[in-house]
């Protein structure tokens, strides 16, 4: 069957061009769907990101209670550090329930997460112990518990949260790349 020249030209114009158009559809399809990925590493990380910088703002937030407890002695700081600890305690029941799950955190973040747990079981121990002085103001004893409070438990956490950061920022970085 002998085709016209128009016919060929036109045929040998789309095997030209249907190839090209595959592959480029294909790279196509390619980018979108990294982008896409990109994009939800992204927002996870935001949360995680956001979660942490809440857990850490918390953790300072619970320390001043049993703090200002002992500097004035009013018992109105005892129910302070209950709406603050029960503010802590959600978001760690966050952690667990949204960020543990989705099997996004590294082991370093999993270690930080274990620490935390640790130091807040200390913290909250210790913390009754100062509410439990009847007459904290001036005395030794609860200077020194307000002491290991805050520096042996609630500041090294905090400072672990700051590493947390880094690497979140490294894995967002990466990300956006």
């Amino acid at each position: 069957m002998a085709f016209k020249i128009r016919t060929k030209l036109i045929i040998a114009f789309f095997a030209i061009i249907f190839p090209f158009l595959i592959i480029v559809g294909g790279i196509a399809v390619y980018n979108q769907n990294e982008i896409r990925k990109s994009t939800h590493m992204m927002n996870a990380i935001t949360k995680e990101m956001a979660i942490v910088s809440q857990m850490q703002i918390l953790i300072g937030r619970v320390l001043m209670p049993a703090n200002d407890y002992i500097i004035t002695g009013d018992k109105k700081y005892i129910e302070e550090f209950r709406i603050s600890a029960r503010g802590l305690e959600k978001e760690m029941n966050e952690v667990e329930t949204i960020l543990v799950p989705a099997g996004i955190l590294l082991s370093e973040e999993k270690g930080i997460i274990k620490d935390f747990k640790i130091a807040w079981q200390n913290i909250k121990e210790i913390s009754s112990k100062i509410f439990s002085i009847k007459d904290p103001v001036g005395s030794f004893d609860a200077a020194k518990l307000m002491k290991e409070m805050d520096y042996k438990w609630g500041y090294p956490v905090i400072e672990r949260f700051k590493r947390w950061h880094e690497i979140d920022k490294i894995e967002y970085r990466t990300a956006i790349e």
